[in-house]
């Protein structure tokens, strides 16, 4: 059984996230609008995810539009992810 955080998480993944294999890696990620939802992702979901997996998320600023990507490649966390229930997408995350 998942605590609130790992539960919240993956809310978060299954509703603005995908997780990918990549290039022989795992890519987690999860998209976002770069100003309006700055503060959710970058002061509650980016702090979540490193205490929970022990693993940084990076912060990708899309030129030319309004995209913030959060993102990490590690298979141990998509493995993790994926016996909570995430499934691993056919598309690669948008970076």
């Amino acid at each position: 059984m998942l605590d609130a955080n790992e539960s919240e998480m993956l809310g978060i993944l299954f509703g603005d996230g995908s997780m990918s294999r990549r290039h022989g890696s795992f890519q987690i990620c999860i998209t976002g609008h770069k100003f309006d939802d700055s503060e959710y992702l970058i002061g509650r979901v980016r702090p979540m995810f490193e205490e929970l997996f022990q693993t940084s998320f990076k912060v990708l600023l899309v030129k030319d539009e309004s995209t913030m990507i959060l993102y990490a490649y590690s298979k141990r966390v998509a493995l993790i992810l994926h016996e909570w229930g995430m499934p691993l997408a056919e598309r690669n995350c948008p970076i």
